[in-house]
């Protein structure tokens, strides 16, 4: 039987530098113990587990735990109605600037994904409710209804995009910006018929209203921008069937406006079946490692989703920890809002026929 390196004192341990140097093994090892991962052996974790009981050891996080009554423990809430969920670039760059944050803080994170675009398909998260989290992040398709429930639960959350009221703290972006942007891009580049699939609720009325300003000052007169709605879940497959219909129309649209999904279903169809882009059509995208790697790199809005999930992330520790007051952190929320930046690459030129 293994013996004790040095003999244990009555007294309660507080530090996991302690526990090692009364086992004889690292730090590393103890948390390894604790933790029940299997960088160790079963000899090994007996012996750090002992010094432990013995000592009456309580890990920092489970006593700060206790003397605070908090978890120490961010959630993020990605709604389900996201195009390949957690795996979706665009999110899980959001995802990974919420996590070193956490990490920075030393906070823990429990991720997951519920239907949040509507109230009647709407599961109250567990976590939530029971407290197990300190503080929650939505990012997805989220309906206003599911956000007053989740107000009820009184656990603080901040929301990443749309456009909500302003007892809602909500990191909001400029839409509306980028939207003229594009058209503007576009239209310098002689595209006057462009497509706009969306899916999400609020595209088309921003759309309409950038449009509805550019006519009313005289801007891009002969513009003709066509609002399609998919109800697809899979851009993928949505943006293959767009392309086919696209093949047979008599006057195409010259130019089109997609998630990066959505371009990628486009363009592999249309390459497919002989056509070339920017040749025959341009496109532009949301910035992923989709639109940048693709075989046509394409142009793409650098929404700063791993910027965003940092931000979000930041903000709610620092309400949490009352380091800022609310009106502090809605402030810092707002001044993170500005329109994406437009990153040019191959995918658009010159309007066919120009």
């Amino acid at each position: 039987m293994e013996k004790m390196p040095i003999a244990l004192k009555k007294n309660k341990v507080t530090q996991i530098t302690d526990v090692a140097r009364l086992a004889g093994v690292s730090a590393s090892a103890v948390s390894a113990a604790l933790n029940n991962r299997p960088q160790i052996s079963a000899a090994t974790r007996e012996r750090i587990l002992k010094v432990v009981e013995k000592c009456n050891y309580v890990p920092q996080r489970s006593a700060r735990t206790l003397s605070s009554r908090r978890s120490f423990q961010l959630g993020f809430l990605l709604s389900s109605k996201v195009t390949l969920g957690l795996a979706n670039s665009y999110y899980s760059l959001m995802l990974a600037g919420v996590s070193e944050v956490c990490k920075q803080h030393d906070y823990h994170m429990m991720v997951t994904t519920y239907d949040l675009s509507s109230l009647n398909r709407f599961i109250r998260p567990v976590g939530a409710w029971q407290r197990n989290v300190d503080g929650i992040i939505l990012a997805g398709d989220t309906d206003l209804a599911v956000i007053r429930e989740l107000q009820a639960a009184e656990t603080p959350f901040i929301v990443i995009g749309g456009d909500y009221p302003a007892d809602v703290l909500c990191l909001r972006l400029d839409v509306a910006g980028t939207i003229e942007e594009i058209l503007r891009y576009f239209y310098c580049l002689n595209h006057r018929r462009i497509l706009v699939p969306y899916h999400y609720r609020d595209t088309r009325r921003i759309y309409e209203q950038v449009l509805a300003m550019l006519a009313e000052t005289g801007q891009c007169p002969d513009l003709q921008v066509e609002l399609e709605f998919y109800a697809g879940e899979d851009e993928f497959r949505v943006g293959d069937t767009l392309a086919l219909h696209w093949l047979q129309e008599p006057e195409r649209f010259t130019a089109l406006i997609a998630s990066d999904q959505l371009g990628i279903g486009f363009l592999r169809t249309l390459l497919r079946h002989g056509k070339s882009c920017p040749q025959d059509i341009s496109l532009v995208t949301a910035e992923s490692s989709l639109s940048s790697n693709s075989v046509v790199p394409m142009t793409a809005t650098d929404d700063r989703s791993y910027e965003l999930g940092k931000i979000a992330a930041e903000n709610i520790l620092a309400l949490l920890e009352k380091r800022r007051t609310l009106a502090e952190v809605q402030q810092g929320l707002a001044d993170n809002f500005r329109p994406a930046k437009l990153i040019r690459r191959e995918s658009c030129g010159p309007a066919p026929n120009c």
